[in-house]
């Protein structure tokens, strides 16, 4: 179970860095 909320955790900073990553794109 543990394991298991360490890789929900680890998806969601993926998914917040890839908005930033998609955020910084579309403004050039």
């Amino acid at each position: 179970m543990k394991a298991q909320k360490t890789l929900l955790e680890n998806l969601k900073a993926l998914s917040r860095k890839a908005e930033m990553e998609v955020k910084q794109y579309s403004i050039r």
